[in-house]
C-alpha cells in the first residue's frame, strides 16, 4: 500500500494511506507526494533523500519534565500547608521536600540518558 505525505518547506506534516487525489479537492491533493512506508511526521525530504527527525535531546526532555514535577508539588512545600494549627494539614510535607530534592538535581546535572524517576509520595493529610 502506498503511502502519501504533505510537505511544508521541505517537512512531513501530514500523512495519508489513502490516494489523495480520491478524496481531496484536486489543488490540494496535487500538493501530496508519494513517500517509503516508513515516512512519518517531521521527516525531511530535499527532492531526492527521505531523512528522518534527528532523535531528541534527552538532556533538554529531563530537565523540563523534572522541572514540570517540581511544579507540579510546589503547594507541598508552601509553609501553612504543614501548619499543625490548621486541619486538615500536611503530614509528610518532608517527603515533598525530599522528592524536590532529588527532582532539582536532575533539573541542575540532566542525563543525556533515560532517567529513572523519583515516586511522588502520597499526600497524607490529618483529620
Amino acid at each position: 500500500m502506498s503511502k502519501y505525505v504533505f510537505l511544508k518547506d521541505g517537512v512531513v506534516t501530514d500523512r495519508t494511506q489513502i490516494d489523495p487525489h480520491s478524496v481531496f479537492h484536486s489543488h490540494y491533493a496535487s500538493q501530496f507526494i508519494e513517500a517509503p512506508e516508513e515516512v512519518d511526521h517531521f521527516w525531511t525530504y530535499d527532492g531526492t533523500n527521505w531523512n528522518p527527525p534527528p532523535s531528541p535531546d534527552l538532556t533538554d526532555i529531563n530537565k523540563q519534565f523534572a522541572q514540570t514535577l517540581i511544579s507540579s508539588t510546589d503547594w507541598a512545600v508552601q509553609p501553612d500547608i504543614a501548619d499543625t494549627n490548621v486541619t486538615p494539614h500536611l503530614l509528610n510535607q518532608k517527603d515533598f521536600i525530599d522528592f524536590r530534592a532529588q527532582l532539582r538535581a536532575i533539573y541542575v546535572n540532566p542525563p543525556s540518558t533515560e532517567v529513572t524517576w523519583p515516586t511522588p509520595p502520597s499526600e497524607v493529610w490529618s483529620s
